[in-house]
């Protein structure tokens, strides 16, 4: 019983880190597509102010 309960738990935390590590790389993707968008704009207004 208990060497199950270990098993178990090992799954759990091995799920975790790999639900961690896709949170994380989400996050980096979000904070990547604000630059971006924030570039963009920040072109067009320089794009603008150039004319």
């Amino acid at each position: 019983m208990k060497a199950s309960l270990e098993k178990s738990s090992d799954r759990l935390l091995d799920n975790t880190k790999i639900k961690g590590f896709w949170e994380r790389i989400h996050i980096v993707k979000n904070i990547f597509y604000i630059i971006h968008a924030d570039f963009k704009s920040f072109s067009y207004l320089y794009s603008l102010l150039e004319k």
